[in-house]
């Protein structure tokens, strides 16, 4: 673990590299909204497996990162190109959840040639938030609720209660702030990104970001690889690590291996 200065904000990331010794390239991971690099946890434990360094970062005003949550996924999307510079990050792979599959998506879009490669999980090109939702979170109360809704309706309860033990750390309004950002997002089309690697990844039961609006990505992404999994839901990456972590490695290890430098 460590922290960074950005913009005189203390920054926290977590943090693994492969036992080889080598120079590796890296895959920073961005999580979703009112989330923290700890989601990223089981994908961090696997560095030696997949061979490459792996970066989790805390958004600004996320998790231990000091700011205030920024208001737009082009704001969030700057923060993370300057992140890439303050780290010297040298055309990394941007894996993006949800919110942060936006944020990266948004990079991508604006510097596509400072990356590598781009791994979307449970994430569209434009999100639809429920009313319900900013209504309670506009009151300040963050329906836990809607925690559950982000896991496979069978998850195991230990893994629901410990979600929601971590969703009652963050405020309503970092939320808020968050899926405001998300509500308003909209990606446009560039012939740039047709050119950038990509793994889109969904849960089979996500009920928040549906798999059926994966094809949605194909207009920015033609040669985009779809990945389903089974059993899981929205959080796909904690529900089902083993099978994610094997997805991503074969993808890093085929589609991706020529931009290791």
């Amino acid at each position: 673990m460590a922290y960074l200065n950005w913009r005189g904000n203390r920054i926290f990331y977590l943090t693994a590299s492969p036992n080889s010794g080598e120079d590796t390239a890296t895959v920073l991971c961005i999580h979703g909204a009112g989330g923290n690099c700890r989601h990223w946890a089981h994908q961090l434990a696997v560095c030696d497996d997949w061979g490459y360094r792996i970066i989790a970062v805390d958004l600004p005003g996320h998790g231990h990162s000091a700011g205030e949550p920024l208001d737009s996924i082009d704001a969030y999307s700057s923060f993370v190109e300057e992140l890439i510079q303050l780290l010297d990050l040298k055309r990394p792979i941007l894996a993006g959840h949800s919110m942060g599959g936006a944020i990266a998506m948004e990079l991508a879009a604006r510097q596509p040639d400072i990356l590598s490669g781009l791994i979307l999980i449970g994430t569209l090109d434009q999100f639809a938030v429920a009313p319900w939702l900013l209504e309670s979170l506009q009151s300040g109360v963050m329906p836990m609720s809607f925690i559950r809704l982000a896991y496979h309706k069978n998850a195991d309860e230990k893994l629901l209660e410990q979600a929601t033990r971590e969703a009652e750390k963050v405020s309503a309004p970092t939320y808020l702030t968050d899926f405001l950002a998300c509500q308003s997002f909209r990606l446009s089309a560039t012939k740039e990104l047709c050119h950038i690697p990509c793994l889109v990844l969904f849960g089979a039961g996500d009920r928040l970001t549906p798999v059926d609006r994966a094809k949605d990505l194909g207009r920015f992404f033609p040669g985009y690889q779809l990945a389903v999994v089974q059993e899981a839901g929205h959080m796909v990456m904690l529900e089902q690590k083993d099978k994610v972590n094997n997805i991503i490695k074969d993808f890093l290890q085929t589609s991706l291996e020529h931009s290791k430098e």
